[in-house]
């Protein structure tokens, strides 16, 4: 199995259809739940500028800026 960019040629498919589910997330549980699917596929140190910016670019600026400019945040209760 040969890797492309960091990725086996396995993977490049399924990424491709999770950074579509990126691209068309209507909320933020949404996006979560994509990016926590992109990092069980992408591993940080094997990949290349390429893929990070496919991924960066699928993602937003806007969420990212959103998520780090943020006052609010939410005190999870332990059940």
């Amino acid at each position: 199995m040969a890797d492309v960019d960091g990725l086996s040629e396995d993977s490049v498919p399924c990424l491709d259809r999770c950074l579509a589910a990126l691209r068309a997330a209507k909320s933020d549980t949404e996006v979560f739940a994509a990016l926590l699917l992109v990092t069980k596929l992408v591993k940080a140190d094997s990949t290349n500028t390429e893929v990070r910016r496919k991924i960066f670019d699928a993602v937003g600026f806007t969420f990212l800026n959103r998520l780090l400019n943020t006052s609010e945040y939410c005190v999870m209760r332990k059940l």
